[in-house]
């Protein structure tokens, strides 16, 4: 592994557990975590990890008295676990209300003996970046354009001013790769893209979602119907490629993609991505960190 503090490239897959009706009868959780537990043992197979963003598996566990506490297994055998709170954009929504939601779900993950480090899903009108730190969070992964919302108006792209709502505006930013590979420090809402040295909240930009791969490549729209094809695979590794290239010796370097768990991905496509990105940590290329591990690794430069 290279000394250099840029090299390799530290690498996860944050997967968001939504989506499911867990709500619905015990047997549902236990079906669910039959599934991720799949996923982490396929992963781990291929000495890979990852980060994991949830709310709504942190409520079901609670709600079954924290008999399927899979989250703290998953932690325990070297997987992360932050907060998905899927909340910034909903309309209506105080500052003081978001605040203590983003600490009611930080907390209930602590009561399950989780770390809830970083959170991701609040992107919002609001001051995002600073109810974030109110909360207790120290960093913010998977942010999407809707991000720009908490900015002066005159200083959004002007692609995405009139952007409704998270969905709509669901696109990676930033655009350009070069700057989705250093993770750097927000100060607040209003100027969040720019690195502020005194900035309590590290953000760590998402290279999108890997079942949208090259879908997203190719146009700008962030609702298009995505189907994960080794197309995606491709693309994802001449990027990745792209990325090694531009590696800065003087950062901390981090790229990950997204996916919603949700709808399941093909497994055999899956095992194909890991076995490619195998052979690039095999040649020092890249390092799986979860995003916690990027957080000590930017933290202590």
């Amino acid at each position: 592994e290279s000394t250099s503090a840029g090299a390799p490239l530290n690498l996860t897959m944050v997967i968001h557990l939504e989506g499911w009706p867990l709500d619905e009868g015990e047997e549902v959780l236990e079906r669910y975590e039959e599934i991720v537990l799949g996923y982490a043992d396929l992963f781990e197979a291929y000495g890979a990890k990852i980060t994991f963003e949830t709310a709504n598996v942190t409520t079901a566990i609670h709600q079954y008295d924290g008999r399927h506490n899979f989250l703290a297994e998953l932690e325990a055998r070297g997987h992360a676990i932050g907060v998905h709170a899927d909340l910034g954009g909903r309309p209506g929504l105080t500052y003081d209300d978001f605040v203590a939601q983003l600490t009611q779900m930080r907390e209930g993950q602590m009561e399950l003996g989780l770390s809830a480090r970083h959170v991701s899903g609040i992107c919002s009108y609001l001051d995002w970046v600073t109810a974030a730190v109110e909360a207790g969070f120290e960093a913010a992964s998977s942010g999407v354009a809707y991000c720009y919302q908490s900015m002066a108006p005159e200083n959004v792209p002007v692609e995405y001013r009139n952007c409704p709502n998270p969905a709509a505006c669901h696109q990676y930013v930033p655009e350009q790769l070069i700057r989705r590979l250093s993770p750097w420090r927000a100060i607040d809402g209003t100027n969040w893209p720019q690195h502020s040295p005194n900035g309590e909240l590290i953000l760590f930009p998402s290279s999108g979602t890997l079942d949208c791969f090259s879908e997203n490549r190719s146009s700008n729209d962030s609702n298009t119907a995505c189907t994960f094809n080794p197309l995606d695979i491709a693309t994802f590794f001449d990027e990745l490629n792209l990325a090694l290239e531009l590696l800065n010796p003087n950062s901390v370097n981090t790229y990950y993609v997204v996916w919603s768990l949700g709808s399941q991905l093909n497994s055999q496509l899956l095992e194909q991505w890991l076995m490619e990105l195998q052979d690039h940590a095999d040649a020092g290329e890249i390092a799986w960190r979860t995003i916690p591990e990027m957080i000590d690794l930017y933290n202590a430069r």
